[in-house]
């Protein structure tokens, strides 16, 4: 089983190794092109599949070597921000249909932020994606509980489908 295990990774690590070639020549053609609405349309495809292909390397480690949680005391609203931050750089249609409700003082907590920080992205890009108008990354203190919530207005999943969540590459 192990050897079916590391033949799984080492195909992982080189389908993706050999994926960024060909992006990175696309990118470089889609520079040459003129301004314009299909320039920037084929510039945010090539930088999708190129994030896609981070996601499934980052998703691989932390699934596969089951690592030990890394936790450092870290400010998850000024973490939010960071990660809001991402979507809206590059991305001007974002700017009004992601919004931010967060407490104005430091919130800090003993966490993996890395993978907290993966997380917040799936979500949110998940969000942006199936949205019809907007979509609000909330964070709220109640007594010794800290509560984060992405909500949108998209149609939803349904309830059969919920128990699978978690599983990767499920959606």
């Amino acid at each position: 089983m192990q050897k079916i295990l590391d033949a799984k990774r080492q195909l992982l690590l080189a389908v993706s190794y050999e994926l960024r070639s060909p992006l990175t020549r696309a990118n470089v053609a889609i520079e040459m092109l003129e301004g314009g609405v299909l320039k920037q349309q084929l510039k945010r495809d090539v930088d999708e599949v190129g994030d896609l292909i981070s996601e499934i390397l980052k998703m691989e480690c932390l699934t596969n070597n089951h690592q030990a949680l890394d936790k450092t005391n870290c400010n998850i609203v000024a973490l939010c921000d960071e990660v809001v931050d991402s979507f809206l750089v590059g991305h001007p249609d974002n700017n009004q249909a992601l919004r931010c409700d967060l407490p104005d003082e430091d919130v800090m907590l003993l966490i993996d932020k890395i993978r907290i920080k993966l997380l917040l992205k799936n979500i949110l890009s998940n969000a942006l994606r199936y949205k019809t108008q907007q979509v609000v990354l909330s964070v709220s203190v109640h007594d010794e509980s800290l509560v984060v919530q992405v909500s949108d207005d998209g149609e939803g999943l349904a309830s059969d489908v919920l128990p699978y969540l978690a599983e990767p590459f499920y959606l």
